[in-house]
């Protein structure tokens, strides 16, 4: 799973004074990295979003990567890739 493209799934969404937006879910495919763009989505218009990862947390620890299967937050922003 981990040699697919990365799928995050959202359980939960949070808006972190002074951090921005956290997503916190799991990993379903693929690995995520420090810095990665991918896109968020689909929201109600069915557009998708592009983001950056800004930092990873598993188990409350930072890291600089999540793979298949992991429980993880992911804090994104803005990407301005396409």
């Amino acid at each position: 799973m981990k040699e697919q493209p990365f799928e995050f799934e959202v359980n939960e969404c949070f808006v972190v004074e002074g951090v921005g937006l956290v997503l916190s879910g799991i990993v379903k495919s693929g690995i995520a990295k420090l810095n990665d763009n991918c896109l968020l989505g689909p929201d109600k218009t069915k557009n998708f979003k592009a983001v950056q990862i800004k930092s990873i947390h598993l188990s409350r620890s930072a890291c600089d990567i999540a793979i298949a299967g992991d429980l993880a937050c992911l804090n994104v922003k803005s990407s301005k890739a396409n």
